[in-house]
């Protein structure tokens, strides 16, 4: 069973630790529907569509991460991303799965 010891829940997600888990992105709460970025320097927008789908943009700042498992951002310089990520709630019938 899934719990979690953040405010807005009660779930306990396996694995992770207690700080991971905020109320307002809880993974019981909202699941990632896209996860993009854009890079600043060149415009690029690039999509992770799958875990481990490692995609970076044309002038090599910036890269995106994680698919709809995780959310992963690498850039010398954080000014660089500019975040584009979506998120969809979670049913409550699939909380405690």
């Amino acid at each position: 069973m899934l719990t979690c010891n953040c405010a807005g829940c009660g779930v306990r997600l396996a694995g992770l630790h207690d700080e991971l888990c905020h109320p307002e992105y809880c993974p019981m709460k909202q699941m990632i529907d896209r996860n993009a970025a854009q890079c600043a320097h060149c415009k690029d927008i690039i999509d992770s569509k799958y875990r481990h789908d490692f995609k970076s943009c044309k002038c090599g700042k910036i890269s995106v991460d994680g698919g709809f498992d995780y959310i992963k951002r690498s850039a010398a310089d954080p000014d660089d991303v500019i975040e584009l990520s979506e998120y969809k709630e979670v049913s409550e019938n699939r909380k405690g799965e």
